[in-house]
Parts: C-alpha cells; sequence; structure tokens
C-alpha cells in the first residue's frame, strides 16, 4: 500500500498543533475548570427561597366513655428568601400564615394569623466590606487570568516544540539527500576506476578502495533513513491526534522559512520579555493574590460588630381573608435595632494566621524577584547563542565552499594521474561532513532564533497566533 504524502509548511504545522495536540487540547480544560471555580464563587452571593408547609390535627379524649371533647387543626405555611451580598450584609425577607380551627364542646373557634418580616444583618467591622466570600472571588478571578497565562505558556512550549521538530525533520531529510549523494559519488568513482583499470591507468586496489567505501556510505544512507523516519514521527505526534491513521501517511516539508540575521538587543528587549513572559506574569498574579489574603487577614484580626435592623408585622382575623386584610392594614407592627460586638482574647489564632500571610507575602515577593532575574538571563543566554549561532553558520558555509574547491581540485588531479581514489574518497567525505556541518548550523541558527523570539515574547505573534485558544473549545 502506497502511504499518503502531506505536504506541510511551518505554518502549517503551526495551527495543526494548536487545534489537535494532545497537550494543548488537555490544558484548555484547566482553563475551563477555573471558569467554573468563578462561578461557584459568584454563585455564593446568590439568594436562597426557602418554602415550608405543615398541617396538624389533634383530638382531645374525656373519660369515662372516652368520648372526644375537642379537635385541633393547625395548618401552617410560609416562603422566606435570604442571603448574602458582597458587602458581607445578610438579609432575610419571608411571608408566614398560621391557621388555626379548634372545636370544644361543640362551640367551633377559627383564627389566621398571617406575618411578615425584613431582617438585615450589616458586619460594621469583621466580615463586612472586606468579608470572606468577596475576597474569595476575586481569588478566583486572578486565578482564572493565572490559567490563561500558564495555558499560554503551554501553546508558546507546543510552537517552539514544532519548530525545533520541523526544522530537525528538515535536517533529516537533508542529511538522507546527502548521504544519498556521497554513496553515489563513490559508486560513480568505482565505475570510473573499474574502466581506468581496465585500460591500464590505475591499480587493482583503488576498485577495491572504492567497493568499501560505497559501502560503507549505503551504512550511513540506512542511518539517515531510520532518523528521518523518527523525526518524522515526532511531527506527527505533535501535529496530530490520529491514531493508525497516522502510519499510512507521510509527511512532506518545504524549505525552512528565510532569516535575516538578528541583533538582539537584551536591554531594549528586557521588558517587553517581563510583559509577555508567563511566568514572571503568573508570579505578578500570585503576589496579588497572597495580598489580597493578607488584606482578609488582616480584617479578621477585628472584633465583630454587627448591626442587626428588623421589621415584623402581623395580622389576626377569624378566617384567611380577615387575617390577611388585617396584615395589609399592618394593624399589628414591630421592629428592633441593635449592635453586638464580639471580642475574642486573646486572638491568637487569626494572629497566627495573619503572620503566615504576611510571611508568605515576603516569599512570594521574592519570587517574583527571582522569576525577573531569571528571565532576563534567560533573554542574556539566548542572544548570546543566537549570536554564535549566527557565526558558526557563516564560518560553515565557508568552510563548505573550500571543501567543494578542495573536491573538484582532487578531481582533476585524479584525471591528469597526479592522485589516486584515495584523495578523492577522503575529499568526497569532507564535502558531505561539510554540507551536514552546514545544513546543521542554518537548523540550529534557525532554533537558535524562536528561542530567542520565546524569551522576548514575539513567537507568538510570528507565527500569527491568536489567544485565548481556550475560547474554542467551551
Amino acid at each position: 500500500m502506497v502511504a499518503e504524502e502531506t505536504v506541510l509548511d511551518l505554518q502549517d504545522c503551526v495551527v495543526l498543533a494548536l487545534e489537535k495536540n494532545f497537550v494543548v487540547r488537555s490544558n484548555r480544560f484547566n482553563y475551563e475548570k477555573q471558569q467554573q471555580w468563578v462561578r461557584s464563587n459568584v454563585g455564593q452571593f446568590d439568594p436562597e427561597l426557602s418554602l415550608h408547609y405543615s398541617k396538624a390535627s389533634e383530638e382531645a379524649l374525656t373519660l369515662p366513655d372516652a368520648s372526644i371533647s375537642n379537635t385541633s387543626r393547625n395548618l401552617s405555611s410560609g416562603v422566606s428568601v435570604s442571603g448574602n451580598t458582597l458587602l458581607g450584609t445578610r438579609y432575610s425577607l419571608g411571608v408566614n400564615n398560621y391557621s388555626n380551627r379548634d372545636q370544644e364542646q361543640g362551640i367551633l373557634s377559627m383564627a389566621s394569623t398571617p406575618s411578615a418580616y425584613v431582617q438585615v444583618i450589616q458586619p460594621l467591622m469583621r466580615g463586612g466590606l472586606r468579608n470572606e466570600a468577596r475576597t474569595a472571588l476575586k481569588v478566583s478571578k486572578k486565578s482564572l487570568e493565572v490559567e490563561n497565562w500558564r495555558f499560554k505558556s503551554v501553546v508558546i512550549d507546543t510552537v517552539l516544540d514544532v519548530v525545533a521538530a520541523y526544522a530537525d525533520l528538515y535536517f533529516a531529510s537533508k542529511q538522507l539527500e546527502i548521504s544519498i549523494n556521497n554513496r553515489d559519488l563513490a559508486a560513480q568513482l568505482l565505475k570510473d576506476n573499474k574502466k581506468r583499470v581496465s585500460m591500464g591507468y590505475q591499480a587493482e586496489s583503488d576498485i577495491i578502495l572504492a567497493e568499501s567505501r560505497s559501502t560503507q556510505r549505503q551504512e550511513a544512507v540506512f542511518q539517515a533513513e531510520v532518523y528521518l523516519h523518527t523525526q518524522e514521527n515526532l511531527v506527527k505526534q505533535l501535529i496530530s491526534d490520529e491514531m493508525l491513521e497516522l502510519l499510512d501517511r507521510e509527511i512532506a516539508i518545504v524549505d525552512l522559512p528565510s532569516f535575516p540575521e538578528e541583533r538582539p538587543a537584551v536591554a531594549q528587549d528586557f521588558p517587553m520579555a517581563l510583559e509577555e513572559n508567563p511566568f514572571f506574569q503568573m508570579a505578578q498574579l500570585g503576589l496579588s493574590i497572597q495580598e489580597l489574603i493578607l488584606m482578609q487577614e488582616q480584617f479578621d484580626l477585628l472584633p465583630s460588630l454587627d448591626l442587626t435592623l428588623r421589621y415584623d408585622t402581623q395580622g389576626l382575623g377569624s378566617d384567611s381573608d380577615a387575617g390577611w386584610r388585617s396584615l395589609k392594614d399592618r394593624d399589628g407592627e414591630g421592629w428592633y435595632g441593635g449592635l453586638e460586638l464580639s471580642l475574642p482574647i486573646p486572638n491568637r489564632s487569626n494572629r497566627a494566621q495573619h503572620a503566615i500571610a504576611k510571611i508568605e507575602t515576603r516569599q512570594k515577593e521574592l519570587e517574583l524577584e527571582r522569576v525577573q532575574q531569571a528571565v532576563l538571563l534567560q533573554l542574556d543566554n539566548a542572544a548570546f547563542r543566537l549570536k554564535k549561532a549566527w557565526d558558526r553558520m557563516v564560518s560553515s558555509q565557508h568552510n563548505r565552499e573550500l571543501a567543494e574547491r578542495s573536491l573538484r581540485a582532487e578531481e582533476k588531479k585524479l584525471k591528469a594521474g597526479r592522485s589516486t581514489s584515495f584523495f578523492v574518497l577522503d575529499q568526497q567525505q569532507r564535502v558531505a561532513n561539510a554540507q551536514l556541518q552546514e545544513i546543521r548550523s542554518k537548523v540550529d541558527y534557525f532554533k537558535s532564533l524562536s528561542v530567542y523570539h520565546k524569551e522576548r515574547g514575539t513567537l507568538l505573534d510570528v507565527y500569527a497566533v491568536q489567544l485565548p485558544l481556550v475560547q474554542a473549545s467551551q
């Protein structure tokens, strides 16, 4: 069965990876989970609706005949709404109705007692404006930002992996091409030597040497084919979510994108690197979260001082209609207002929690400084490697040109009878090695350039990647 061939450039591979890569797809769910945590914390402020209904009946017996002397039937029902607000306010309001029907010694009496109430409790110190539920909501929103930057880090690493794998696949294809050409050169020299030996121009040992080198170079072709297959599977792993179908598909790539010499300026690029670096941004957000927690712990040191306001109204009537009319006319009203102070002594638990929060805040500050330093040094390392990779690429190109000139000169000497196959074969191998070195230096420079773009924060811009990609899975 002939394998299906797919031609892909680097941009195609990046697009496929962000759509199909298992790591990227899996990390999208982390963002979605954090969104649900935010939703859960918002739900703490949802009002709660309560309904109740009860019915009771009671009969009293008298002696000596155990006859029923009186009966009582009660019906109770009500509805209430309660909840909390962002300001820490606890509220509740409701309406209840109690109906009673008594029959004693044949005399029937009925009463309906509806009531309504509104109650508000506002913490004035601890648990007020800076309450735990509100802090938890702010922390969860900050954590959502952290998860967004973490996902961006995964995307950046995936793009960098694709760039490196594509570049290595390009090198593997060129290595196979050079190995085949080098083998064919030895085979051609063997053929030419046989002609020269038959004409008496060369010794028979040249045939043996050329044949030996041709066999050795065939081994290099086998190794290059294995390396190419391995690199092709690595690219497949990064850009596809298929299973067995991958085995029936071959990937053909085009040349690497053109790239000019990059002259990195570390001091100039450092501010942008900080702004776009996911780990620095996550460290900043981590410090912000810890500062929220510290502020909450400071408020928890305060005593509790709660203001309570309550309003009640009650109606009374011989039946339900009369009772509700009485309630509407507010025949029975009452209200309450009061303050309640609670002061823990000596408050060691909260003081200890506050001290721990201060220590953890200082740790987060030091972690932010450490990450900032790491970003600078990583940017500087990437810039230095990029400079040296360019110098190596220029040097390897010059070395390849010299090797090719030496080979042409040696071939001319062989034709003139002033050289042997040994020197020609040696120069052929030198040319092949120089060609491989040039391709490797080109690939290494391209990979170093991508790493510098990553450290500078421009890698996603280079490949036109738009975030947040998490929206695609919602």
